[in-house]
């Protein structure tokens, strides 16, 4: 598995975000605390997106940057 590092290109930071709402893959989370949104991908990186926290990150994996690379949703098993 491999690491890309911010800058993220604006693909990239589109493709990053769009991960982090798939719903059925587990999003990148911030290091401060749990309760905390998902973070959010920028051109210099990953934030926090709670309004009153610094936390950040400069890398992703590779397939997180890379839409082609998503996973597919999973199919729903009906009774």
């Amino acid at each position: 598995m491999a690491l890309v590092k911010a800058p993220f290109s604006s693909a990239q930071v589109k493709s990053l975000n769009a991960w982090q709402k798939l719903g059925y893959v587990h999003e990148f989370t911030c290091g401060v605390s749990s309760s905390h949104p998902p973070l959010v991908a920028t051109k210099k990186g990953w934030h926090c997106a709670r309004f009153d926290c610094t936390y950040t990150q400069d890398w992703a994996h590779d397939f997180m940057a890379d839409k082609k690379l998503h996973p597919p949703a999973p199919f729903s098993k009906k009774d």
